[in-house]
């Protein structure tokens, strides 16, 4: 337990002294303050995981599940923004999502789910660099819930399930994982 616990405090010293990226410059990012007004200390939930927090997870799960201990290596951040949004709130929020779809299309985004009906708007999209999956983006609005979801690093399509799974991040369920 000590050796394990000196390996803890090891990892987390040297990640306080390692000096934080600047996620904005990297392609698969989105600024959520374009996606809406709302002020973010209005989100009823709010989760940002980076790198090295990324890293120590994965070395946790290795034993247990070496897949997604390899898809969490490779991820730089994960943002997840959801907001109670009135009935009200959601009609403007729907429009702001359809602008933002025309803008990301037009920065290279790849819409590959769009589920639109009475009562929900969902779009899914993936950013491409030399062929790898450098971005992940979930922009929903549902009934009185807003989500926003932006995962960057080196993205393994097949593995995205399980990391809703394990972060219980919402509308990733929707996403289909297995490639053919």
């Amino acid at each position: 337990m000590k050796k394990v616990m000196m390996h803890v405090l090891l990892i987390v010293s040297a990640s306080l002294w390692a000096q934080e990226e600047d996620f904005t410059k990297l392609p698969g990012y989105i600024d959520m303050s374009r996606i809406l007004d709302i002020d973010p200390s209005q989100a009823t939930t709010e989760v940002e995981i980076k790198n090295p927090l990324l890293s120590l997870v994965a070395a946790a799960t290795e034993d247990e599940d070496a897949e997604l201990s390899g898809l969490l290596q490779s991820l730089k951040l994960i943002k997840v923004y959801s907001f109670e949004v009135d009935s009200g709130q959601a009609a403007g929020v729907r429009q702001r999502i359809e602008t933002l779809d025309r803008q990301m299309r037009g920065d290279k985004w790849d819409r590959f789910i769009r589920v639109r009906d009475e009562d929900e708007l969902t779009n899914v999209y993936l950013k491409m660099e030399q062929k790898r999956v450098v971005g992940l983006t979930v922009l929903s609005v549902e009934d009185d819930e807003t989500v926003f979801v932006n995962i960057i690093g080196d993205i393994d399509m097949e593995s995205v399930g399980k990391l809703g799974e394990k972060f219980d991040i919402p509308k990733l369920d929707s996403v289909q994982t297995k490639t053919y």
